[in-house]
């Protein structure tokens, strides 16, 4: 009887020591916020690449076309397809982000491409 007792003592508590963790573990784990920083991370690159990409068709257009209404028209496309291209992007690493609790936030930033101003928006952390 008391062996059964002891052992029947002994698998609560080590079945209470073992899932406690799991019980109280908070949403926004460290690796969770290190998942979040490298998709933020890869995200600012990866706009850096797409606007340079961007600025070296519009100088293309502009080489071929010169300042002709033709080029304006294509710059303008090239511009568009670079905000909605970086907007999505934006928006999946935010959903993600909101997936860990963490708080991301987008930082305007200005660039130039085929003349004109373009307000493109990294990401940056703003908690955790």
């Amino acid at each position: 009887m008391i062996k059964r007792l002891s052992s029947g003592i002994l698998i609560l508590l080590l079945a209470v020591v073992l899932f406690t963790n799991v019980a109280f573990a908070t949403p926004g784990t460290n690796s969770d916020y290190k998942a979040v920083v490298n998709a933020v991370e890869r995200l600012n690159d990866n706009i850096v690449v797409k606007v340079e990409n961007a600025q070296e068709a519009a100088d293309a257009v502009i080489t071929i076309y010169g300042e002709s209404e033709v080029a304006v028209e294509l710059v303008d496309v090239i511009i568009t397809e670079l905000i909605e291209e970086t907007n999505a992007m934006v928006d999946k690493v935010i959903r993600f982000a909101d997936l860990h609790d963490i708080i991301v936030s987008c930082e305007l930033q200005a660039y130039e491409v085929g003349g004109q101003v373009v307000i493109i928006d990294p990401l940056f952390i703003m908690s955790d």
